[in-house]
C-alpha cells in the first residue's frame, strides 16, 4: 500500500524507505522492509571528540541520502559506541534498523532515547513503530500518546497508532483517527484500506466496501485492496 518512511538523516524532516500494511484477514500490522543488515557490530570504540562526532553524523547523511543504509548504520554504531548518549546516532540507528526490519534491535536503541529524554517526541513515536512489531501493541499505545500529546503530528504517526489501536480492538477510536487523516488527505491509499478493515470489524459492511473502492479508484492494481473488497462482499 501507501509507501511510508522514516526520518532520513539526523534532522531531516524527510520520510523514506518504509510500507506499513495491516493483514486484511486477520487486521494485524504487518511490515515490508529491506533485508536485515547483517554486518558485524563494531568494535567498542573509544570516547570520540565532539568535533568527529559532527564529523560523522555528516557522513552517514550522506551515505543515506546517496542510498546506502548500511554504511551509514555502521557509522551511526561507530559512534553510539564512543559517545552512547548521542541522540543524533541512536535516532539514526533506531530509523534505519526499523526500515530495514530488525525490530527488537530498534526498540533497543529507542528506548535509550526516551530514557534519556522522555520528551523526545520522534523518539517515542519510533519507539512505538517498534514496539508494534515485537508484539508489545499497549507498551506501543503509550509511546504514540506521548508522541501525540503536544499536536501538529505527522500523519505517518497518526496512522501507526490507529493500526495499534485496531490490534488492541479499540476500533472506534481507530475509525476516529482514519477519518481525521482523510479530512486532511482524501487520496491517502492507506488511510482508505484501513478504514475500510476497521469499518468490517465494527461490523459496517456496506461502509467499509464504500471505502475499498475509494481506495480502488485511487491505486487500481493494488491486489491487497482487492482481496480486501472481495472479503468484505461474499
Amino acid at each position: 500500500l501507501s509507501r511510508m518512511s522514516f526520518i532520513s538523516g539526523p534532522c531531516s524532516p524527510v520520510f523514506k524507505g518504509f510500507v506499513l500494511a495491516r493483514c486484511p484477514r486477520t487486521g494485524s500490522i504487518a511490515s515490508q522492509a529491506g533485508s536485515h543488515y547483517t554486518g558485524a557490530p563494531p568494535p567498542r570504540s573509544k570516547r570520540l571528540h565532539p568535533v568527529k562526532v559532527r564529523e560523522l553524523l555528516q557522513q552517514a547523511g550522506d551515505f543515506e541520502r546517496r542510498g546506502h543504509p548500511a554504511e551509514a548504520m555502521a557509522i551511526y554504531e561507530k559512534i553510539v559506541g564512543g559517545q552512547p548518549s548521542n541522540i543524533d546516532a541512536l535516532t539514526g540507528l533506531g530509523r534505519l534498523q526499523l526500515e530495514r526490519g530488525q525490530f527488537a534491535e530498534a526498540a533497543k536503541a529507542l528506548r535509550r532515547i526516551v530514557t534519556l529524554q522522555p520528551g523526545h517526541l520522534l523518539g517515542q513515536a519510533l519507539l512505538g513503530m517498534a514496539l508494534a512489531r515485537v508484539g508489545q501493541p499497549q507498551e506501543a499505545l503509550a509511546c504514540f500518546e506521548r508522541a501525540t500529546a503536544a499536536g501538529n503530528v505527522l500523519p505517518v504517526v497518526l496512522l501507526h497508532m490507529a493500526d495499534v489501536l485496531g490490534v488492541l480492538g479499540r476500533h472506534a477510536e481507530a475509525l476516529a483517527i482514519f477519518d481525521r487523516l482523510l479530512a486532511a488527505d482524501p487520496r491517502n491509499i492507506l488511510a482508505l484500506n484501513n478504514r475500510g478493515l476497521t469499518l468490517e470489524a465494527l461490523g459496517r459492511d456496506g461502509e467499509a466496501a464504500d471505502s475499498f473502492r475509494h481506495a480502488l479508484a485511487l491505486s487500481p492494481n493494488t491486489a491487497e485492496i482487492h482481496f480486501s473488497l472481495g472479503n468484505v462482499l461474499s
